[in-house]
This record gives C-alpha cells, structure tokens and sequence, in this order.
C-alpha cells in the first residue's frame, strides 16, 4: 500500500478481524466511523481498489444484489480453483477443496457447456453454528 493514513490502518484492521467473513464498503464505513475517524465512501473505495490490486482482497458480487462484496484472499492454495460458501447470517466464508469441487466443475463443463469461475463464485448458506442457533 502507497499510503498509511488513519483510513487505509483502519481498513487493514477491520480485514485482519474479519479475515474469515466477506463484507461491504459500507461495513468498512460504518466500522471507521465507530472508532471515531472521519472519512468519506470514496477513500473507503479507494483503498479497497487497492487492496483488490494488490491482491489482498477479492472483490466479487453475489447474485442477490448489486452491492460489491470484498473478502481477504487468505492463505489458501488456489483460491481461484475453487468455490466459496458463505453463511447468510454470519458472513463466514469457507474454502470447498476436494474432489467434489473437480467432479463439479467436470459436470458444469461437459454437461451444461458453462465454465465456472471460481474468484467469484460464492454458494450462499447457514453455517453449522448459525443453524444450529436456529
């Protein structure tokens, strides 16, 4: 990252607590705002641009919205080889590595004609813990 402003450490401190979750610029805001630091949407989206470039973060849109979703690339091997889950409530995100993700992608190729691009591909949930509060 060129600069270290108020903003862009705030940012970096919101990712490393929400390493395992995918959120919004506005969770980033409504976060910074909280700690007392003055800052508008467009330095939030700025150093979210940043971060996606430097490949700190996957920016992505989920098939509910229109609303871009940011989540930290953490240390998992090929992250663009495989499909996300993400849990509704909490906003968990975990990482499917197996041979089912291989048979998947096989059957949407051979039998569908349809490549599937996994940065981006999010199937959306309830986590164990979420369901079982439920």
């Amino acid at each position: 990252m060129k600069y270290k402003t108020k903003a862009s450490k705030l940012i970096k401190q919101y990712t490393d607590q929400h390493s395992d979750q995918s959120f919004t610029a506005h969770h980033l805001y409504e976060y910074i705002v909280e700690q007392g630091q003055a800052v508008n949407l467009s330095t939030i989206y700025r150093n979210l641009d940043q971060f996606v470039d430097e490949g700190i973060l996957t920016k992505f849109k989920t098939g509910h919205n229109d609303v871009f979703m940011y989540r930290v690339n953490q240390d998992v091997f090929h992250c663009h080889e495989h499909l996300h889950l993400q849990c509704c409530k909490c906003g968990k995100i975990i990482h499917v590595e197996s041979g089912l993700m291989k048979k998947l992608v096989n059957t949407l190729e051979n039998d569908y004609h349809f490549y599937l691009e996994c940065d981006a591909s999010t199937i959306s949930g309830l986590c164990k813990e979420c369901r079982e509060k439920q």
